[in-house]
């Protein structure tokens, strides 16, 4: 070995740091180089630095070179190692995670350093913990809540409409309702409570025309089929007492035509944008000469696009009077922020700021779906966790990695995932990232493990598909298998309401089912609840522990959570062989099935998942 950033000779700290940490560099290199410079600059910056390194000494055939650096501003950094050979130089450059570097004649692929404000304080409350995720309308209904502008159904459990089809819209697709409400969510606290759940996300709340409630009408106002104000501070009060935090879903970044704000239809008087250029909200939207006259969400002529750096809207969102505050003071304990890469940093410091403000300790989580640190969007790139922005985000790179393992059973691509993310992210923000295998934008993961083909077809193709006997049982098992990995991982993991009792679904709106109160799945529910239990019974070492993947080769992946007084070692073996947990890892090692929780103390084989 050369040189790995995840060694802790090689480099100290080995994940990221605060502004001024001093950071510890050590490279051993062939003794026939003569000496070595570093070579590091901020993301997108052209402005190289070098830093010369010590040589320090010889280690048999190599001579070794070390050097510490502290970087004074928060930013990604990137940097290689120049070498000096008598018969000319070559590079040092990253291969990856998980394996030592590469000498090169050229300047390649970089590692990467991230360096947040030191400043930075992670809410309490948060890591370690789990999450579920509430599609509110399907999880529970307590007593219909009607809306006469509403289709509200009263097949609980059927399918939801999937008609896209603009020109001829009955069953339009997310119109319908089935009731869910939030004195439902209320009644099910002790239900939560037995899963061992901390915190629940809520999908929006808020005024809408359709059950997503993507299309905000209102944002000072809970949608009536879901309730009132009362209900809301009524359930986060009980909640509290339960040990549960609430998050809501902030969509900033558009709302619904439909709205009070923009009004197509004109159900609102003469203040909407859309047809009074006098409006209080015409600076919110943009106006053009396209079809639609407007710009949108992604095309979607009834979602118009909002310009989040207008000043009276950041301040009707984050003013001391807004809507952040609002429902900050009703109860709520943190936001995550739908379309996070489409909001632009000044108005996600606003929301911050706002936050904080309202509650030092709540949380902040954006939906960002690839690796938060190096995401470019809005003309430049983004700082989501450098410290003053979010304290988490969405963890897609995890639920990728999980899924493509138990799929493809490539356990070095899972290794070099997490272990990057893990690298990348501070340690503090990814205690406090959402982990997942299912939510509302995805098909859920009993599905997607299944091996059904019905995951790739139409909408209409997919109304009529459900997996049979034995795709469920497989998307089961794996289902579990991916779960107990899910939980080794540093963030919240979260459980997307009724996975945890077998709901299925393909796409929208199939993965947004009803909870299948009266047929749940008892031995799956029973598996997540014993998880869950597991989880906090060591919540210490899964709150603060550091992490690392022990083996990721072939099929067979070994990861560990590292306590102050004992770790904890997860092996999943999706090969077509058993395999020897190795015991040397360990002292005094006690040996248990994810599968059944048998317990072995003496000697432990694992055999295939799947």
């Amino acid at each position: 070995m050369m040189f790995n950033s995840l060694n802790s000779r090689s480099k100290s700290p080995c994940c990221a740091v605060k502004t001024n940490e001093k950071v510890s560099f050590l490279l051993r290199v062939p003794s026939d180089f003569e000496s070595v410079v570093m070579e590091y600059n901020a993301m997108d910056s052209d402005n190289i630095s070098f830093d010369t390194m010590e040589y320090i000494g010889h280690e048999g055939e190599y001579k070794v070179f070390k050097t510490s650096l502290s970087f004074p501003f928060p930013a990604v950094f990137f940097y290689v190692f120049h070498l000096t050979h008598y018969d000319g130089t070559a590079y040092y450059l990253n291969r990856g995670p998980l394996q030592d570097g590469v000498l090169e004649s050229y300047r390649g692929t970089p590692w990467q350093q991230t360096v947040y404000k030191k400043e930075y304080q992670s809410p309490t409350g948060f890591s370690g913990k789990i999450m579920y995720q509430i599609f509110p309308d399907r999880f529970y209904c307590e007593k219909i809540l009607f809306d006469p502008e509403k289709d509200i159904r009263s097949d609980w459990g059927g399918v939801p409409y999937f008609n896209d089809d603009r020109l001829h819209p009955e069953h339009f697709i997310g119109s319908d309702f089935f009731g869910g409400n939030l004195q439902g969510i209320q009644a099910k606290l002790p239900y939560l409570q037995s899963l061992g759940v901390s915190l629940i996300y809520l999908n929006p709340i808020f005024y809408s025309s359709s059950d997503h409630r993507y299309d905000t009408a209102d944002y000072m106002r809970i949608d009536p089929v879901l309730g009132d104000e009362e209900d809301f501070v009524s359930l986060c009060r009980e909640a509290h007492k339960s040990g549960i935090k609430i998050i809501l879903d902030g969509v900033f970044s558009h709302v619904g035509a439909d709205s009070l704000y923009f009004d197509i239809k004109e159900k609102y008087g003469t203040q909407g944008a859309c047809h009074h250029p006098d409006s209080p909200y015409r600076s919110w939207f943009t106006f053009d000469h396209s079809d639609i006259g407007y710009r949108c969400w992604w095309g979607v002529f009834s979602l118009p696009e909002i310009n989040e750096s207008e000043p009276s809207y950041r301040d009707f969102i984050c003013g001391e009077n807004g809507v952040i505050a609002h429902w900050m003071r009703l109860g709520a304990d943190g936001f995550r922020l739908d379309v996070a890469d489409e909001l632009p940093d000044d108005f996600l410091d606003a929301v911050r700021c706002r936050l904080k403000t309202e509650n030092p300790n709540a949380l902040l989580l954006g939906e960002v779906w690839e690796d938060a640190t190096t995401k470019f969007s809005h003309g430049g790139r983004r700082r989501y966790l450098l410290g003053d922005q979010l304290d988490g985000v969405m963890n897609y790179p995890f639920k990728n990695a999980v899924l493509n393992f138990m799929l493809k059973h490539d356990a070095f691509g899972f290794g070099e995932t997490v272990t990057q993310i893990y690298n990348n992210y501070p340690t503090e923000m990814l205690d406090t990232t959402m982990n997942f295998l299912s939510t509302h934008d995805t098909v859920r993961a009993i599905s997607m493990l299944s091996g059904s083909e019905a995951c790739g077809f139409s909408r209409k193709e997919q109304a009529a598909a459900s997996l049979s006997e034995e795709e469920y049982k497989k998307g089961v098992h794996l289902f579990k298998t991916a779960l107990g990995l899910l939980f080794m991982l540093n963030g919240i993991p979260s459980v997307y309401y009724g996975d945890e009792a077998g709901l299925c679904g393909f796409s929208d709106p199939f993965n947004r089912l009803c909870y299948p109160w009266d047929h749940q799945d008892t031995a799956l529910l029973n598996f997540v609840q014993s998880l869950c239990r597991f989880r906090n019974e060591h919540s210490v070492v899964f709150s603060s522990g550091a992490f690392r993947v022990l083996s990721c080769e072939g099929a067979v992946v070994t990861v560990e959570r590292i306590g102050k007084e004992y770790s904890l070692i997860c092996t999943v073996n999706m090969s077509e062989t058993a395999v020897d947990v190795c015991k040397e890892w360990f002292e005094n090692p006690v040996f248990g099935n994810l599968q059944d929780g048998k317990l072995a103390s003496e000697e432990f084989v694992i055999g295939r998942i799947g």
